[in-house]
């Protein structure tokens, strides 16, 4: 995680906003982070112009509370490192549009999100940040907390595999752990009756596959002492094998490369990606290398 140096959390004035600063405690420490916003993007209140213009301490005395309440909870859960530096921002308008402004504005390289429980439909702020966020996204759901014990990381062997790869052993060694988890989902051919092998003969054939691609692929890095556990997962719905495998083995943290194989600009994520953010309740890492998408990021606001 040392390359996340400013963080952008935001907040809603919900109970689950003591767990965002708590975790955001948790990634200034792991990265040496420099700087933390704390941001709140509040609806603007209902209320007739002529209504704010003749009382215009409505609209101020709402932006007060809100900003008391934002820092009155930074202050009693946010534990970083000491040198880091944070603000508290209340803003106005659409979440989605202002967090993506902040992130422009203030050169984020991580942003912390939740997600709650029952939110699965697509569409979800947090679905939305992690596709279109020029940065990494981290999202964290109703009820977790702030540890770091066992992390899993997805890889199909692609280039943003290696950078998920990178950061997973990254923030292991910082962590002290001693080993990560990789998982692959390979799958059996449609036409594998016309080799003359059963489904289970032809899938053992797919796993060897699976596991020298993995070992040809683990080689390239630097372990730094960790051990790296290949998972290979048979099925043809990668994310919902992946989310079982998490769910079974109550891991802290998944990472995930933005975008695999597919084609179509950086700023967007697989749909692997996108469905495990709806289905996993687990900490998920959304990795981007920072700027990625930036340009048509852009040429939107413009």
């Amino acid at each position: 995680m040392y390359q996340f140096k400013r963080i952008l959390v935001g907040l809603n004035l919900s109970d689950q906003d003591k767990v965002l600063a708590r975790y955001a405690g948790l990634a200034t420490r792991m990265a040496q982070a420099e700087h933390v916003i704390f941001l709140n993007v509040a609806s603007i209140p209902d209320i007739p112009d002529k209504i704010g213009e003749e009382f215009p301490e409505l609209l101020k005395s709402t932006h007060n509370l809100s900003e008391k309440q934002l820092k009155e909870t930074v202050k009693e859960h946010f534990f970083g490192q000491p040198d880091t530096t944070t603000e508290c921002e209340i803003a106005n308008g659409k979440p989605l549009e202002v967090i993506l402004k902040f992130i422009r504005q203030h050169e984020i390289d991580l942003v912390i999100v939740g997600k709650k429980s029952e939110e699965k439909a697509s569409g979800m702020l947090s679905e939305k940040l992690a596709r279109k966020a020029p940065c990494s996204v981290l999202i964290i759901s109703e009820g977790m907390q702030p540890q770091l014990t066992k992390i899993l990381t997805t890889l199909d062997f692609s280039d943003h595999s290696e950078n998920a790869v990178k950061i997973a052993i990254a923030t292991a060694k910082t962590a002290a752990l001693s080993e990560i988890y990789c998982a692959h989902v390979y799958d059996v051919p449609s036409g594998y009756s016309r080799t003359g092998k059963s489904y289970t003969e032809f899938a053992k054939i797919m796993k060897n596959n699976a596991k020298k691609e993995f070992d040809k692929f683990i080689a390239k890095f630097d372990l730094k002492g960790l051990t790296a556990h290949p998972v290979l997962l048979l099925g043809d719905r990668p994310s919902k094998e992946i989310a079982e495998y998490v769910t079974k083995e109550d891991f802290d943290l998944l990472i995930l490369g933005a975008r695999g194989r597919s084609a179509g600009a950086a700023m967007f994520l697989g749909s692997v990606t996108e469905r495990l953010i709806r289905l996993t309740e687990c900490p998920l890492l959304a990795y981007k290398q920072k700027g990625e998408g930036l340009g048509i990021l852009d040429a939107i606001f413009s």
